[in-house]
């Protein structure tokens, strides 16, 4: 096997977190200790709704121009919360997202951002819509599986 490409404890020093966000689905970004951004990857801008041309480093959500800003006190409460937790902290809300602006729950869990020192420089986050399941729809699939498995 080829040493260079195996992944050890070692190796991941050498890994940026930043290829992982950029290649990654889910919306991923990072903030300040400020609670200003420094980093959305383009699912997050996709997700937010965050104008194109916009320039969102150093801002913090009530400077963005998107429906969602009116939130941003909450936001910040919950980086602080994230910061001081070292479990970080999750976040259910409701608003607008996407470019048709969808009302839809959304999950959000918020880490603290360590520097190499244990310092905490921030927060990093990713989210994605919350998928709800009635009573009535769980009842259904539970049924044709339970169906299924009977006639085996």
């Amino acid at each position: 096997m080829n040493k260079g490409k195996c992944l050890t404890l070692e190796s991941l020093n050498a890994i940026p977190i930043l290829a992982m966000m950029e290649r990654s689905s889910l919306p991923w970004g990072m903030k300040d200790k400020n609670s200003r951004y420094v980093y959305m990857n383009a699912a997050s801008l996709a997700y937010f709704n965050v104008p194109e041309k916009f320039d969102f480093e150093g801002m913090t959500e009530d400077e963005f121009p998107c429906r969602w800003s009116a939130l941003a006190q909450y936001y910040q409460l919950h980086d602080r919360k994230a910061e001081q937790t070292p479990g970080g902290a999750e976040i259910i809300t409701m608003t607008y997202y996407g470019k048709d602006q969808i009302l839809e729950p959304n999950y959000c869990p918020k880490f603290p951002l360590y520097s190499q020192t244990g310092e905490v420089l921030g927060t990093i986050f990713y989210t994605k819509k919350l998928s709800c399941v009635s009573i009535t729809d769980f009842l259904i699939n539970y049924d044709h599986r339970l169906s299924r498995s009977r006639r085996r």
